[in-house]
């Protein structure tokens, strides 16, 4: 009777241990918003076509989160955060983009500086291509995140500098327009980042899944 309830335990125990290991871990990703918004939610619903047992949480937060409390980071800046390791998936290349009405105005430089313009400290450098300075340009508010940028611009707010790679679904819908090809190149890029001592394999999964599909919208 005694062998036969251990027994009876033992296999209880050994379901139980085989459930554990046949579940999925959770994966926190936290992401600066306008990565989030304008490429992730894209690519995670593709990585849920291909695994969806996977459990995934998103934070989508411009705060530069310590090592630890995340799993994967998608970031903005340099790539040289103390504790990560960061690979770049987008560069810092932007153009301004305005809405259709507004850009149907647009045909030069000159044009541009008439409009009014979202503050970013790249306008310099754009409009220096054309030998235009940047003393007389109107500025109007500083929202502080393309993701913000380009709904005010949809809204006619004037022109804002922003990624072609990420807002090119919203040119082809018709909500934004690009005027010109010229693009500033910014020292700052986007980047995936783990645990420099990472060893997860789901976790290193997840990333080159994440750096793969980016690189195809290059």
């Amino acid at each position: 009777m005694l062998a036969g309830r251990i027994s009876d335990a033992i296999a209880e125990m050994r379901h139980a241990v085989d459930m554990c290991r046949a579940k999925p871990e959770r994966i926190l990703i936290t992401a600066v918003p306008t990565l989030a918004a304008r490429w992730l939610t894209s690519a995670l619903t593709e990585y849920h076509l291909l695994h969806p047992a996977a459990e995934l949480m998103v934070d989508s937060t411009n705060m530069l989160k310590p090592a630890g409390t995340f799993d994967l980071s998608l970031r903005h800046g340099r790539g040289n955060w103390k504790g990560l390791t960061a690979h770049r998936i987008f560069g810092g290349e932007a153009t301004p983009m305005l809405a259709p009405a507004l850009a149907a105005s647009i045909q030069t430089a000159a044009d541009l500086a008439r409009v009014p313009l979202l503050p970013d400290r790249r306008w310099r450098a754009w409009f220096a291509q054309f030998e235009i300075p940047i003393a007389g340009l109107r500025f109007t508010a500083d929202y502080r995140s393309q993701e913000l940028e380009a709904a005010a611009v949809i809204a006619g707010a004037g022109a804002a500098l922003l990624s072609p790679v990420l807002f090119q679904p919203l040119i082809a819908e018709g909500k934004l327009a690009r005027p010109f090809k010229n693009v500033v190149i910014d020292a700052d890029s986007y980047f995936v980042a783990v645990g420099e001592n990472e060893r997860r394999s789901a976790v290193l999964e997840m990333r080159d899944f994440l750096v793969a599909h980016a690189h195809r919208l290059l």
